[in-house]
């Protein structure tokens, strides 16, 4: 019976993934919207939408230690898929016609 209430316990406790501070978002919306003005996409009103997405997809899919791991290991798959996905979503909310 323990066994279960602690099972029990820890599951109904576990907390989704999220970046909530502010610097770390700050730094991708603003590490995002240099690469863009790098690579000179053209019009860049678009991408602001995009980098605003891609953070907040980010933030509440990620925690702070999916993103380092990301950062020092892209091909980490899984975390590579994630990120596949979430551009392919931020993409297609500036690509509707």
């Amino acid at each position: 019976m323990r066994i279960f209430l602690l099972v029990f316990f820890l599951l109904s406790f576990q907390v989704k993934a999220q970046i909530n501070d502010t610097e770390i978002l700050d730094n991708m919306y603003e590490g995002c919207i240099g690469e863009i003005k790098r690579q000179g996409q053209n019009p860049i009103g678009p991408w602001y939408a995009y980098c605003g997405c891609f953070v907040s997809e980010v933030s509440q899919a990620w925690s702070v230690n999916d993103l380092i791991e990301f950062e020092n290991n892209p091909n980490n798959r899984a975390l590579a898929n994630d990120f596949n996905k979430i551009v392919n979503h931020c993409v297609s909310q500036i690509t509707k016609p």
